[in-house]
């Protein structure tokens, strides 16, 4: 969380949602580190990129769900730069993932 600013920002696309502050973050890595992280077996990294704006990484990420189930999904993160710390992530990814990944955060967004 000491890399946030304080207001951050994360838009999940292509589904259009949008939520936002520490609240919001604070649940979703809450959500990441004790059930996401846990279901990630490997990644593999397909690119990176970076600007004066943020840092782009493309993944393939493969789980394994809590029933056993494998999944492979492709997902691409853009971590954008505030004036002094991260100011939030764009994340492109099927809604499956998304889901999968923001948990309870994934409710407290806006579609926009």
């Amino acid at each position: 969380m000491a890399t946030l600013e304080a207001d951050p920002v994360y838009e999940l696309l292509p589904v259009g949602i949008v939520f936002r502050g520490q609240e919001a973050a604070r649940t979703y890595y809450e959500h990441f580190f004790s059930t996401f992280r846990p279901m990630a077996r490997s990644r593999q990294l397909r690119g990176e990129y970076t600007s004066d704006e943020g840092v782009a990484q493309e993944y393939v990420l493969h789980l394994r769900l809590p029933d056993g189930t494998d999944e492979e999904h492709p997902l691409v993160s853009v971590l954008t730069f505030g004036s002094t710390a991260l100011s939030g992530e764009r994340v492109y990814a099927s809604e499956r993932l998304l889901r999968l990944l923001f948990g309870p955060a994934y409710e407290l967004g806006q579609r926009h």
